[in-house]
Formats: C-alpha cells, sequence, structure tokens
C-alpha cells in the first residue's frame, strides 16, 4: 500500500470535530459555567426591591399640550437633591443607624431609580404613572427606602407649589400697585386671585400613592436564569476553544484516526500507561503493554504476508522520539517469543530506547560502520538477553564517514538485505522522517515501512510525511498508535514479565566477551533465561524462582559452532549460532 499525497482540506479540523475529539474538556467547560452561572446569584449579596407608583395631578390651568412638559418637571423633582436629603431624614428617622442617606438618592449608580411613564398620550393608562424603586440588602429598608423618597416629594411638592404660588402673586400685587390706571389694575389683581385659588386647588390635589410593600425574596438570586447563561456560554466558549486547539495542536486523539488520513491499516495500539489511566477501556479487561505489542505483532505479520513483503521493515515516525524504539522493541520481543528470529536495527543515534529495552550496549559498532564498510555483521550484532531469537544492531558511532545520498541508500540497502539472509524479519528503527535524510534513504531501502504515530505531533507533521511517503516507492504496511510516547532513551521497568515469562534474578546475566550485559531492571526474558554468551562462557541458568542462579553451562548442552560464530544459550531453547562472520575471519 503506498500513501497518496494528503488533502490538507481534509486533514482541517472542524468545530464537530474538534468538538468531539475534545468532547471530555467540553462537557467540563459546559458544566463548570453552568455551575458558576447557578453559584454566583446564591453567593451574591441579596438585594431586594421595593416598588411604589406615584400619579401626579395636573395643576390646575394646565392644557393637554402642557402635560407632558408637566411630567417631565415632576420627574426631575424625584431626582432632584431636594427630595433626597428629605428622603434621607425621613428614612433615618423610621430606621435608624444604618439608615440609607442622601448620596444613596443620587449619583450614577442609586439604589433610588425613577422610571418615567412610558407613554404620554392623553387617556392611556400608565400616561402619568411614575414608578419608583429602591434596593437595598434588608428588605424592610428597602420599603421604608421607597416610602420615604415617595413622602419627601410630596413635601417638597407642596413647597413648591406654596413657593411658586407665593411668588406669582406677589408679582402680580407688586404690579397692580404700579399700574398706571384702575382697569389694568383690577385685571391683575384678578389674575393674582387666580393664582392664589389655584395654588389652593392644587394643594388640596395631592398625588395618588401606590405605597411600597415589603418585598419578601431577593432580586438578584434568580439561578435558574444564571444556569441558562452559564449553559449558553459553556456551549459557546466550550467548542471554540476546542477548535482552537485542535487548528493550533492538531494531532490525533484516537487511534483509528489516521487510517483515514493516511490510508493505511491500525496494527496496534501500544498503550504503556497503567490500566487504570488508559481512556475509554474498563480496568477488568484493558490489556497489558505485553499483550498490546504481541497484537500488533500478530497483525505485522499477517498485513506482511498479505503483501508478499520482504524481510526488512523500517519503523518511522514524523519526528525522532521514544516512540518508534518503544515501538520496535515490543514488537520484536513478541515476535521473537513467537519463534521468529529478529534482529533489530537502531538506526537513531539519538535514541538509546531499542537497546535499553533489549539490554544491549547501546555504544560501540553497529549500522554506521556496516554502511561504511569497516566493519563486518559478526562485529555488530548483539544477542539480546531476553530470548535467543532477538539480536540487535546498534546506530555506531559518529566517527564513521558515511556516504550519502543514493550512495547511502544503495549501502544500506545491500547492507540491510545481508543482515536478512540470517534472520525472518529485520526491523529497522529510523530516525524521524523530517528530522534527518537518512530516514528516507532507510524507508527507500528496505522498500516496507510500518508508521509509528502518537497523539501530540502536530498537522503540519503529518501533513510533510505524508507527502513525502507519497514520493518515496516503499510499501506503507500500516501504522501502530502510542496513545501516550514513552520518555526517550530511558529503561522500562520490567520488574514482571508477562503471563507465562520468567523474571530474571538480578546478577545472573553474564555479558559475552565484547557484549552487553542486561542492566538492573532492564526487563525479563520473554521465552526462557536467555543469556548471550559464547561458547564455553558463564551463562545463566533458569530464573530464581525455579531454583537456578549463575552456574557453567554443562558441556553436554552446548551445540558445536563454527569457530568464530556467537552462540546464544537459552535454559529452554538450547543454542543457536549466529549466521553472522566476524570482520577477523
Amino acid at each position: 500500500m503506498h500513501v497518496e499525497a494528503m488533502d490538507q482540506a481534509r486533514f482541517e479540523p472542524t468545530v464537530l470535530r474538534a468538538t468531539r475529539r475534545h468532547r471530555v474538556a467540553v462537557l467540563l467547560l459546559v458544566g463548570l459555567s453552568t455551575a458558576i452561572g447557578i453559584t454566583v446569584p446564591l453567593l451574591e449579596r441579596p438585594a431586594y426591591t421595593a416598588t411604589a407608583g406615584i400619579t401626579v395631578p395636573l395643576p390646575a390651568g394646565a392644557t393637554e399640550q402642557t402635560a407632558g412638559a408637566f411630567l417631565d418637571g415632576q420627574v426631575l423633582l424625584l431626582r432632584s437633591s431636594a427630595v433626597a436629603e428629605r428622603a434621607a431624614v425621613l428614612a433615618a428617622d423610621a430606621v435608624g443607624p444604618g439608615a440609607p442617606e442622601a448620596a444613596d438618592y443620587l449619583g450614577d449608580a442609586p439604589a433610588f431609580v425613577v422610571k418615567p411613564p412610558e407613554s404620554s398620550s392623553s387617556g392611556s393608562y400608565g400616561a402619568s404613572t411614575i414608578l419608583v424603586t429602591f434596593t437595598w440588602p434588608d428588605a424592610r429598608v428597602a420599603q421604608v427606602g421607597v416610602n420615604a423618597a415617595v413622602e419627601a416629594f410630596n413635601q417638597v411638592r407642596a413647597d413648591t407649589i406654596r413657593s411658586q404660588g407665593d411668588a406669582t402673586a406677589a408679582a402680580l400685587q407688586r404690579a397692580a400697585d404700579e399700574a398706571p390706571n384702575p382697569a389694568q389694575r383690577d385685571s391683575l389683581l384678578s389674575q393674582r386671585s387666580q393664582v392664589l385659588a389655584n395654588q389652593q386647588i392644587d394643594l388640596i390635589a395631592r398625588p395618588t400613592v401606590a405605597g411600597g410593600v415589603l418585598p419578601e425574596a431577593p432580586t438578584n438570586r434568580d439561578w435558574p436564569v444564571g444556569a441558562a447563561v452559564g449553559l449558553l456560554l459553556g456551549l459557546l466558549i466550550g467548542p471554540t476553544l476546542a477548535y482552537t486547539w485542535a487548528s493550533l495542536r492538531g494531532g490525533f486523539d484516537e487511534a483509528s484516526e489516521p487510517a483515514d488520513y493516511y490510508g493505511v491499516p491500525l496494527l496496534g495500539e501500544i498503550d504503556a500507561r497503567p490500566r487504570r489511566r488508559r481512556r475509554g477501556r474498563r480496568t477488568a479487561t484493558a490489556r497489558t503493554p505485553e499483550e498490546d505489542m504481541r497484537f500488533a505483532a500478530t497483525a505485522l505479520e499477517h498485513t506482511r504476508a498479505a503483501v508478499d513483503s520482504n524481510q526488512v521493515i523500517v519503523a518511522v515516525a514524523p519526528r525522532g522520539s521514544g516512540a518508534t524504539g518503544a515501538a520496535v522493541a515490543g514488537m520484536a520481543l513478541a515476535l521473537a517469543e513467537g519463534g521468529r528470529r529478529v534482529l533489530v536495527v537502531a538506526a537513531d543515534p539519538s535514541d538509546t530506547t531499542v537497546s535499553d529495552q533489549l539490554g544491549v550496549a547501546a555504544t560501540g559498532p553497529g549500522l554506521a560502520e556496516l554502511v561504511a564498510g569497516t566493519a563486518a555483521p559478526g562485529d555488530v550484532v548483539r544477542p539480546s538477553p531476553w530470548n535467543i531469537d532477538l539480536a540487535v544492531v546498534g546506530p555506531g558511532t559518529a566517527a564513521a564517514r558515511l556516504p550519502a545520498g543514493e550512495a547511502y541508500r544503495r549501502a544500506a540497502a545491500d547492507v540491510l538485505g545481508a543482515l536478512a539472509e540470517g534472520t525472518d524479519l529485520v526491523l529497522v528503527a529510523a530516525p524521524g522522517l523530517l528530522d534527518a535524510a537518512v530516514a528516507g534513504e532507510l524507508v527507500e531501502a528496505g522498500h516496507s515501512v510500518v508508521l509509528v504515530l502518537s497523539r501530540r505531533e502536530p498537522r503540519r507533521d503529518h501533513l510533510a510525511m505524508a507527502q513525502r511517503l507519497a514520493l518515496s516507492r516503499a510499501t506503507v504496511l500500516g501504522y501502530v498508535f502510542l496513545p501516550v510516547e514513552p520518555p526517550r532513551g530511558r529503561t522500562p521497568d520490567r520488574t514482571a514479565g508477562p503471563e507465562g515469562s520468567a523474571v530474571a534474578p538480578e546478577g545472573s546475566a553474564v555479558a559475552p566477551e565484547g557484549g552487553a550485559v542486561a542492566p538492573d531492571g532492564a526487563g525479563p526474558p520473554l521465552n526462557g533465561a536467555a543469556v548471550p554468551g559464547r561458547r564455553g562462557s558463564e551463562v545463566s541458568g533458569p530464573p530464581a524462582d525455579q531454583g537456578g542462579g549463575p552456574h557453567h553451562e554443562d558441556p553436554d548442552s552446548v551445540d558445536d559452532a563454527p569457530d568464530g560464530q556467537i552462540v546464544v544459550m537459552s535454559a529452554t531453547n538450547g543454542s543457536r549460532p549466529t549466521p553472522f562472520p566476524r570482520a577477523d575471519e
């Protein structure tokens, strides 16, 4: 299967896809927003609002044309400092300490609010009714405050009517006294009498007041409204943040997603997290990482047989990380446990994950020396202590003078082909395809590729990787998916092996001459207590729980091997000479 050039538009995230991918975070955000919407009104200081209505009669002699201006004047009077000061005095007399002050009736956000009539058309309901409200943390003070404002308005209104009537009457009296003829004087005195009469009428016609009642519940604790507002905000903000995060980060959250983008099948999901932290799997039925490796190895074998792939498979990720080494080491152990002779080539000198997990030294000659022609396979192949059918070739030293470009590809193809002659399968852990040019040359040299993908790889890396693979002649068998990348270059804890495996006791493995001793805690052998060693060297016997320990091998149990070849011993599998000659032969 070949990867086609990826359509970038198809890879772009959508709001629906981002919401589905980050559904847990979106649901948490919606729930948090709703909870805040419910909690905030309940935690606020209670506010009680008392309301009163005032219908002010038109003054005597007023006409329909002057009614609007009169009501505007009454509204301004209600908002005046005279009313505020008088209301504060009345409220203090009724409440005592803690009563509202004049400033509470004035200002930009006063507790006292005046609402003018909504309609000024004559004859309509409410055309001359002014509503006033007073809000206070105490219900009784709110009632006293609004009623004090209404009473203060009546008093100030009456004082205003008296002062205006008296001033008008006094002015008319002075004018009458200075009138040049009796006719004018009589007219002015008649007007004065009418003003005084209207004054008395206006004083008698008091405003109709609907006094404020004691409020029963606070007006700012409407939690259903707060919940609805919080829910709407959460539904708006949650998907928006999910889409923004998906656009910036990209990557995959589900193991099945890369299949749609690369057009290749999923070989397996290798999850190294503890069972309790595996999302989407029940704890009682969650597989172990070893079982994940076996599933991936089995799928690789089936896919390889279906497409008639060669023996060399290159595992590559977009960027260099411990994911490639961990996936290759795990699948190699699983394949070797199934009886396959597997050779692992660690081609990334910056990643020691393969060497750490398979229990061999990361230093010394390796692939670089093979490609440069300065070493033979027997000099660089190191048997793994975990299985007799498993061996490792390290990356080699940086001092080796390597060819480049097409020359490197041809040399690498020859080397990998030679290594494949003595094994059933060669797995190459390549550097990141976007990090090193040698990764692309190894892909061309191996012809068969397995992609190693993780969750947090950015979208642009997948686009670039798909474009490079589309130009390659390599066959992509599929991909393995790691939800969490393992730490780069660290040895995992292998204090307990998979079911049916034995745990190698500390100190039971003795390295051969020029070989490597498995580090403490590097892992148990998956197929018996297999330890590399030269013929006649000291090797380990069965694990400690089977009564074994370090001992010298029985000469009768050692198979004859040609001189100069490495013999790998196993307590359960016997010995098998490697087919790789050494450089000194």
